[in-house]
């Protein structure tokens, strides 16, 4: 039988690791020094590969590790031939993913939007089918785990009927993030209807990304692609949209929605007609992103820090930190019970979900007995928790990759990381799956954890 993560296992004796928390090159074990040329090659490639602002903790090593020690790793760089060896691995869920846990499906939710019935539901089939959990992913997407394979025909089905897959042959090409404001979503919808409308954007990666972000530049930190920007809710009709190219450009004139949608979609035809072979997943692997348009200027974004568990984005929204990203029965069964009639769900890419609650009047008199519901329930919904910082990968026993328990791991070490910091994702491999965007520690490898709370202080 498939097994589900779990947070529970033992920690192992530690090891003594030299701590690293700077964020240039250590000098190489067989003694460079500075001035020595190996130091400054390292150093010449200390960016690539790496977050702007992160720091890398190998405890295999006891060192920072470059991105360019791991195979596999995406140059920052924007380059015509990445170093892949073809297209992207997304699963989806027609596109299962042999995991050591059983096989893995990815549920694209464009917006990040659910209905809370749904949600519960599929958690259901989860409960049935596999692991009886959904993780969340850091691009706002949900993950069953522990599946049989082959794929049973049934789960795919229900899945269909809860309207979550409503294009098989578009599923992977749904990589739509937005903020929880309701304009934004409603465009988030329109974009996903336009792309499911093209035959010819089936060939976009499961990689390729587009957000609908608001005046704020919320999500636009996030490695995007295209991007809508709503900077007029008053009079979008008009001209309230702006369409962004990655990685800091915009189309000179704001226009209406429509005409927005409509160049989006023009866009990801000018990508897949200029990337050179299936290893370009992303606008910026191009040589000259700016080319895809021929009216950019620059964007001039300046976006602020993640939404954190307790935040109230907008009227009768509140946001929930999910432990580890995973989402269990209990916290599906009280989004249900919390959200009332009219209420949804959206997805974030910081392991977080917002309950919003689809009203205005009243609004915080309403918040507070859901926010009572969801803590209840195990999810976060103050500010000062730990699990604003923490976040893992799925580690082993459920990755070929990795011996490195780092849910378990991660979750021993949350009730002693402080509540203020840089963010700190724990991961097995120098894969780094899941890593968050911006300022962050990344501890590869821990065998025990201490060693996350020595890098988290």
């Amino acid at each position: 039988m498939p097994r589900a993560p779990t947070a529970t296992a033992g920690p192992r004796p530690p090891r003594r690791r030299p701590r690293r928390r700077g964020r240039g090159p250590r000098p190489a074990a067989g003694g460079a020094r500075l001035g020595d040329g190996r130091l400054r090659a390292a150093a010449r490639t200390s960016t690539v590969g790496r977050p702007a602002g992160s720091s890398r903790v190998d405890h295999r090593r006891g060192r920072a590790v470059n991105a360019a020690d791991h195979r596999g790793q995406r140059p920052d760089a924007t380059l015509a031939l990445p170093a892949r060896t073809g297209g992207d691995a997304c699963p989806g869920t027609l596109r299962p993913h042999p995991a050591l846990d059983g096989s893995l499906v990815r549920l694209r939710l464009p917006g990040g939007g659910v209905d809370p019935a749904a949600l519960d539901r599929l958690m259901g089939l989860a409960r049935r089918h596999g692991s009886p959990m959904l993780q969340l992913t850091s691009r706002g997407n949900l993950q069953v785990r522990g599946l049989p394979d082959p794929l049973p025909s049934a789960l795919v089905d229900e899945v269909e009927a809860l309207g979550l897959l409503p294009s098989r042959t578009h599923e992977r090409a749904r990589g739509i993030l937005a903020v929880p404001d309701p304009v934004a979503q409603a465009l988030a919808r329109q974009v996903d209807e336009a792309v499911q409308a093209q035959p010819d954007l089936t060939e976009l990666p499961g990689r390729f990304l587009t957000v609908v972000s608001d005046g704020s530049a919320q999500l636009l930190a996030e490695r995007w692609d295209l991007a809508l920007q709503v900077t007029d809710p008053a009079h979008i009709a008009s001209a309230g949209v702006r369409v962004l190219v990655a990685p800091g450009h915009a189309v000179r004139h704001a226009v209406p929605p429509t005409r927005a949608v409509a160049e989006l979609v023009g866009l990801m035809r000018a990508f897949l007609r200029r990337r050179p072979d299936e290893r370009t997943w992303n606008v910026r692997d191009l040589l000259d992103p700016a080319s895809l348009h021929p009216d950019l200027v620059p964007a001039g974004l300046c976006p602020p820090p993640p939404l954190r568990p307790g935040d109230c984005p907008g009227p009768g929204q509140l946001v929930a930190a999910v432990p580890l990203g995973l989402l269990r029965p209990q916290h599906t069964a009280a989004f249900l019970r919390a959200a009332g009639d009219g209420g949804r769900v959206v997805l974030t890419p910081w392991r977080s979900v917002v309950l919003d609650l689809g009203q205005e009047e009243g609004s915080e008199s309403a918040v507070r007995p859901a926010a009572s519901i969801l803590a209840d329930a195990g999810l976060v919904v103050g500010h000062g928790s730990p699990w604003a910082r923490l976040s893992a990968c799925v580690g082993a026993p459920h990755c070929r990759r990795t011996t490195s328990p780092t849910l378990a791991l991660t979750a021993e070490a949350a009730g002693r990381v402080p509540e203020h910091g840089a963010r700190v994702h724990v991961v097995g491999c120098g894969r780094a799956c899941g890593r968050p965007q911006g300022d962050h520690i990344l501890v590869v490898d821990p065998t025990h954890p201490d060693q996350i709370v020595q890098e988290a202080r």
